[in-house]
């Protein structure tokens, strides 16, 4: 059974903007169910062409959009393909360089943070090969598209989501974390330093709040810590370390801020 897509945001056709599924949840909250101001007018923030519907929240399942039945997205949309499995991005990633990953990560974040009309690189003048987030998976020597899942880092972090491999991706504050090597048994020369980079998302009420970090290594990130980045990550979720979960990059390179 295809798994159904996942919109952390949509196209909005009365002002040419990106707007959030939390707007449209709150709308139907504060005006008891009324979301006519957003309803026939949601559009594939990827594609801007399929309409997209609301589904509220409820005790058992959060609120979702998903694409109406009888519309379709344009044909370089990754909406139009399965996602693919964290083994199928992985071994995608290990066929190709390392800046060809910096590459692919450059283009999914002109295309997921400049969508709005007055910026926008159409998708209509792009060819198949040129979408970020399809990848092509060889099954018994036959290629399929599939598309690489994406996770606003403005969105929920669950551990439902541990096992796949995301393209996160949002508008942050960063600040570099030093940490030590774990002290191991008999160990006498001196413990090396490592770095973590965190990860702070803005509230909606205006203020930045710790979201999630991400092990650097022995990179020590030149961060500004009074600005803002946008930043894509290709990675997976891990809760070894509690509740809240750090993301384990695919690869040590397969992090871009700007």
């Amino acid at each position: 059974m295809v798994k159904r897509k996942q919109y952390n945001d949509f196209y909005f056709i009365n002002d040419g903007r990106i707007h959030t599924l939390a707007e449209v949840q709150e709308r139907y909250e504060k005006n008891n169910g009324d979301i006519s101001f957003f309803q026939g007018r949601m559009r594939c923030p990827e594609c801007k062409e399929a309409i997209l519907s609301f589904t509220h929240k409820t005790s058992r399942c959060r609120e979702y959009l998903s694409k109406e039945p009888s519309s379709s997205h344009l044909d370089n949309c990754s909406y139009n393909y399965d996602y693919a499995s964290k083994k199928q991005i992985i071994e995608y990633v290990e066929t190709i360089s390392e800046d060809q990953i910096q590459d692919r990560l450059e283009s999914a974040l002109n295309m997921l943070m400049n969508r709005d009309s007055s910026v926008d690189i159409s998708i209509k003048s792009q060819t198949q090969g040129d979408n970020p987030l399809i990848i092509k998976s060889f099954n018994g020597g036959n290629s399929i598209k599939r598309t690489i899942p994406r996770k606003s880092l403005s969105m929920w972090l669950d551990k439902e989501y541990e096992d796949k491999v995301f393209i996160f991706y949002g508008k942050v504050k960063l600040k570099v974390e030093p940490v030590k090597q774990a002290e191991q048994e008999g160990r006498v020369e001196p413990f090396e330093e490592f770095f973590k980079l965190l990860i702070y998302t803005k509230r909606r009420d205006g203020t930045w709040g710790y979201k999630t970090k991400v092990f650097r290594g022995r990179i020590e990130d030149k961060i500004d810590e009074n600005k803002e980045y946008d930043i894509a990550i290709l990675g997976y979720l891990d809760f070894s370390y509690g509740r809240t979960p750090e993301i384990k990059m695919v690869k040590y390179n397969s992090l871009l801020y700007r």
